[in-house]
């Protein structure tokens, strides 16, 4: 009857919206206890850091350290979004920023300047990407304010017509020949350009024509979903 059609319809109304919330639970509660595993990590490789004496081990372990941070961050946003897959890279980006200055040490008072337009990502896309941003910000921090008291770090989001364009500069030291050359050997480098590939992204990363200090720059298209990147 008409009758029992309509609780049939009901029945798996409600059996598909439980379904729904036990996963998106689950998919909460993996989000949590993978961050919560990085944090774990990075905390022995920090606690490591601090007790050794081998000033180029302190230096490896210490990026390691930031880059299992990175990867930590982007999961703290999923867990608390209302989509377990799409995260707000603009509040992620300032978030990731405040994790790298709160975690590195250095001389200068260094302030930071964000000028970002909100912009969801997929986590394909939000893996690699904070991971390059945590390089750059990284060299920057380490090399762009040496003898300098303060320094300035600025960071410019754009989303026009479905492409992702972020530049990060500095009014640092600048980039010598010398060392634009030994950068391009260097493991960040390396995963820089090989994350860059994966979102399929164009990029540049060199002294400011137009001002003192550096500045990286990439643009690549925002995609739907994680699977368009495979």
């Amino acid at each position: 009857s008409q009758d029992n059609l309509k609780q049939n319809l009901l029945v798996q109304q409600n059996e598909l919206e439980n379904s729904l919330k036990e996963k998106n639970t689950l998919l909460a509660e993996i989000h949590h206890r993978v961050k919560n595993n990085l944090a774990v990590i990075s905390g022995m490789l920090q606690l490591q850091y601090f007790k050794e004496k081998d000033e180029l081990l302190r230096k490896k372990l210490i990026d390691s350290t930031l880059r299992i941070k990175s990867m930590a961050n982007i999961h703290e946003q999923l867990y608390q979004s209302n989509s377990f897959s799409n995260m707000a890279f603009d509040q992620g980006l300032k978030d990731l920023v405040q994790t790298i200055l709160d975690t590195l040490d250095y001389d200068a008072k260094i302030e930071t300047e964000f000028n970002l337009e909100p912009l969801n990502l997929n986590i394909g896309q939000a893996v690699p990407c904070c991971l390059i941003v945590n390089e750059v910000l990284t060299n920057a921090i380490k090399h762009a304010f040496i003898d300098r008291n303060k320094g300035l770090i600025s960071f410019n989001l754009e989303h026009i017509d479905h492409q992702l364009r972020l530049e990060i500069s500095d009014d640092g030291v600048g980039f010598s020949e010398n060392k634009e050359s030994g950068l391009e050997d260097s493991l960040g480098m390396v995963l820089i350009s090989t994350l860059a590939e994966q979102l399929d992204a164009d990029y540049t990363y060199g002294s400011n024509p137009s001002a003192p200090g550096s500045v990286f720059s990439i643009q690549f298209k925002v995609t739907d979903s994680p699977d368009s990147l495979a």
